[in-house]
């Protein structure tokens, strides 16, 4: 796209279209194609990216009708459970996260992560935390109850091994060397790692407690 001297450059540049979609026809049977419409910089507030469809325009030969849609993150269906608990701001009562089924978990994570206080001062190694182990049927449960040990009620300290990695270093609310005690310990042996019908096999309590270890945090199983 050419930009004019004098007017300012557009919020969003054609980066391609769907060849393929000339191939879709609405409900009367007319062509439709899809432009995908990407920000100039994907890390700029606002824009996002869009996305755009056409069809031939009733105006006339040679006309279309486009219409333009911006790009949104659409939140699962189990993000409402979390969006009541999280309703009157940041948890104050420990374990509210166990009422969320997995996805609901995830998305506490999301959320958590969203209000955790960056910028903390560094923390300094030691201390002992207590991992509520009694409702980690899940991983995302684990990450939720590690949150909540470390950070207290609505609290995160990761939600995946490479980030858990990163909140390990410092600035997160712990860093080793330091203890958890893990009540419950047996709820997470029995239930982590259960293959799924589809998709890769999530963490087993094996994994999870022998990569705390590695990372030079002392386990002690209750």
């Amino acid at each position: 796209m050419v930009g004019h001297p004098g007017l300012p450059r557009p919020s969003y540049a054609l980066a391609a279209y769907d060849a393929d979609a000339r191939d879709v026809r609405d409900a009367e049977g007319a062509g439709i194609c899809a432009l995908c419409l990407d920000a100039e910089d994907l890390l700029a507030d606002p824009p996002p990216p869009a996305r755009g469809t056409w069809i031939p325009s009733a105006c006339g030969p040679g006309l279309v009708d486009l219409t333009l849609e911006p790009w949104s993150e659409r939140p699962p269906t189990a993000a409402e459970e979390v969006w009541d608990l999280w309703g009157d701001g940041r948890p104050t009562e420990p374990g509210l996260w166990a009422r969320c089924g997995e996805e609901g978990r995830r998305h506490w994570l999301t959320t958590a992560l969203d209000r955790h206080p960056h910028g903390m001062p560094g923390t300094e190694p030691g201390g002992t935390f207590h991992l509520a182990g009694r409702h980690i049927t899940d991983v995302p449960g684990f990450f939720c109850a590690l949150g909540e040990a470390v950070n207290g009620p609505g609290g995160y300290f990761g939600r995946g091994l490479d980030a858990l990695t990163d909140c390990l270093r410092g600035r997160w609310g712990a860093r080793p060397p330091f203890a958890f005690v893990w009540h419950d310990a047996d709820t997470a042996r029995t239930c982590l790692g259960l293959a799924p019908l589809t998709g890769r096999r999530p963490w087993t309590f094996e994994e999870l407690y022998g990569f705390l270890l590695d990372e030079g945090v002392e386990v002690r199983l209750a």
